[in-house]
């Protein structure tokens, strides 16, 4: 199966993810007292209050993804342990 990569933002942070099974239509997520996102979930429809996805490419998930691993590495966090290519974020305009 082809990896497929998505993406969805509420203009604060960008969440994404990589799947080889499914077709992602939104995303939803909970923020604690403005500092990060958690309990991220895509979903294959959209529904009230959650933010659209879209379908990113390899190139552009890559980046996102080195800017997750700045941002762990900033807050000096060890990125191996946020290894999975699902259900990540980064903060839109810097660290």
């Amino acid at each position: 199966m082809t990896t497929r990569y998505f993406s969805a933002t509420d203009g604060t942070f960008t969440v994404f993810r990589a799947t080889a099974t499914r077709t992602y239509a939104a995303a939803d997520w909970l923020v604690r007292d403005g500092s990060y996102p958690y309990c991220i979930g895509f979903k294959g429809r959209a529904g009230q209050g959650t933010k659209p996805a879209q379908e990113i490419t390899k190139s552009e998930y890559e980046a996102l993804t080195a800017r997750k691993v700045t941002r762990i590495k900033a807050h000096g966090g060890d990125p191996r342990r946020f290894n999975s290519p699902q259900d990540s974020w980064v903060r839109n305009g810097g660290i």
